[in-house]
């Protein structure tokens, strides 16, 4: 009879109402075991060894992929979830910078504004380049970046044309998203967007005016927090179709507080086109280390604004962008790389008015495999990253990592399923052994 054991891939919070949500990274499912139970769940997985298969009560833990046959590889199991991630083919994802001028001054930005808009032949091959990647794939997914991408709206129309209209004649689905401050941001330009199937927004406001005006400037120095929010709002009144998803980005600093971003957050909840993302600001510069807040304090204002980000933590978007086959990023000067924030030599593949070796171009490859997969194997996130770590870090910070997933399951736990005991205490156990 096949032995049972207890999945080496499970994190354990308990939430608010004190029950215990458990997280299964390989099978990315959430199960709640309600806290009166919670004494006879641990007695089950305690004698594992001795499992009788037949119990209902571990078949329901078998369900709940909580335990699992003993001959199960589960490491085999992890390793093709990350090829298949990484060599998916259902969609090219292309992230193209039309300029990498901008007009913010954010004070923990890592980009050096050197390159400008994109030149005519810059824009002729982008759409070679994406053309001939396509046939290839099922779908395309443009994500359009920067700098400030609104810079250059001509450039996104011509771009957005060309790429619509090879899908269409490819009968191939194509949707787009943007990262931009939202400073230009208005209802016309957003309408326009929408016609040109940019649908996915991600907007960065730092707290409230006070906090956000120090952060995130204009190149002047004015502050640019009234003009965003008015933007957003007038977005929210006047554009009606619900098929656009807008995250606002909230990177904590020293000099945001929970109470501002609670506040944020009231002004857009009766709306579900927004979400929040709620993260620890990063000193790209290297010159604002004294901006950052301390992870725990961090992690307790994640905890208290509650983030309307709802997604269970899966490997398609846990795993590093730049490691799958299927993303590319085209900067304004032409080069083709993989990495939108680590621009050096190690993340560039060519320069699209060159040459093209297209066997290179797919081929290539930025993340790397951890070189000790003895410890990474048995980390209990090891599905969702799989040891990947990014070339410009010394080291993965699986602590950080950890922490922030367990949290985020922490905030997930209306979400999970609750599991059936047949046998509801290790007291009703013992007395009908009695």
């Amino acid at each position: 009879m096949d032995k049972l054991k207890v999945s080496r891939y499970l994190i354990f919070v308990n939430n608010p109402e004190g029950d215990l949500t458990v997280y299964n990274t390989l099978h990315n499912n959430l199960s709640m075991v309600k806290k009166e139970d919670y004494n006879f769940f641990i007695h089950l997985l305690d004698g594992i060894d001795d499992a009788d298969t037949n119990d209902p009560n571990y078949l329901e833990l078998l369900r709940h992929n909580i335990v699992c046959f003993d001959h199960v590889d589960e490491e085999h199991i992890a390793k093709k979830i990350y090829k298949d991630v990484i060599n998916d083919k259902s969609q090219l994802s292309v992230i193209i910078l039309p300029t990498e001028k901008c007009n913010f001054r954010c004070v923990y930005c890592y980009e050096d504004f050197k390159n400008g808009k994109m030149s005519l032949k810059t824009i002729n091959n982008t759409v070679k380049f994406v053309n001939c990647e396509l046939k290839d794939y099922q779908s395309l997914y443009v994500s359009w970046f920067g700098g400030e991408p609104l810079l250059e709206m001509n450039i996104i129309r011509r771009l957005s044309h060309e790429f619509m209209k090879e899908c269409k004649k490819t009968k191939k689905c194509y949707i787009a998203g943007m990262t931009t401050n939202g400073y230009l941001l208005n209802v016309g330009i957003m309408k326009e967007l929408i016609n040109l199937h940019v649908l996915n927004y991600q907007i960065t406001i730092d707290g409230n005016e006070k906090s956000h005006d120090e952060t995130r400037p204009l190149a002047n120095g004015n502050g640019t927090f009234e003009v965003i929010i008015k933007n957003l709002l007038n977005i929210k009144k006047y554009i009606k179709t619900s098929t656009i998803q807008i995250m606002i980005r909230v990177n904590v600093t020293n000099t945001v507080t929970q109470v501002e971003v609670n506040e944020l957050m009231e002004l857009f909840k009766d709306d579900k086109r927004f979400v929040f993302n709620v993260q620890k600001a990063n000193d790209y510069s290297g010159k604002n280390k004294n901006l950052l807040k301390d992870i725990n304090e961090y992690f307790d204002i994640f905890k208290c604004t509650k983030s309307q980000l709802n997604e269970i933590p899966k490997p398609s978007t846990t795993i590093c962008y730049a490691a799958k086959s299927n993303s590319f990023t085209i900067r304004a000067n032409g080069d083709l790389c993989k990495c939108t924030v680590h621009f050096n030599q190690n993340n560039h593949i060519c320069n699209l008015n060159d040459s093209i070796n297209w066997q290179y171009i797919n081929n290539f490859s930025f993340c790397n495999c951890n070189s000790d997969e003895r410890i990474c194997k048995q980390c209990i996130i090891y599905p969702l990253c799989m040891g990947c770590k990014c070339p410009a870090t010394s080291q993965i910070d699986c602590v950080k990592e950890i922490t922030y997933i367990s949290l985020h399951v922490k905030n997930l736990h209306k979400k999970a399923v609750p599991i059936k005991f047949m046998n509801f205490s290790i007291k009703r156990l013992v007395d009908e052994k009695k």
